[in-house]
């Protein structure tokens, strides 16, 4: 089970956090594209896009490593612990992809 938790974790961490952290910030480098995220968007604003997303990344992995070890530490809940990884790199795959998207459609600008 170790090796299965090591893997998602790892695969969350890269998609929700290097995967929109690159293509968000490649997306911003580009005229005409500017974040949907109204909480990103002012973060970024004030902060840049490096700092913002990773104080706004880290908010959220802090929320979802703490669910994660709470259930680990009940074996009534201990079943339910790789949900927050698995949410997380979901997150993660549906934002680096939407930014994807977002970059192919606009790829003529």
């Amino acid at each position: 089970m170790v090796w299965l938790d090591l893997a998602v974790w790892t695969l969350a961490v890269l998609l929700f956090v290097v995967g929109d952290w690159a293509t968000t910030r490649y997306g911003l480098s580009r005229a005409g594209l500017v974040e949907r995220n109204p909480l990103a968007r002012r973060a970024i604003a004030r902060f840049g896009v490096t700092a913002s997303l990773l104080l706004l990344k880290s908010a959220a992995l802090v929320v979802a490593v703490s669910g994660y070890l709470y259930a680990g530490g009940d074996a009534s809940t201990a079943a339910y612990r790789l949900l927050f990884p698995l949410v997380v790199l979901l997150v993660g795959l549906v934002t680096t992809l939407y930014n994807l998207w977002v970059l192919v459609a606009n790829r003529s600008r």
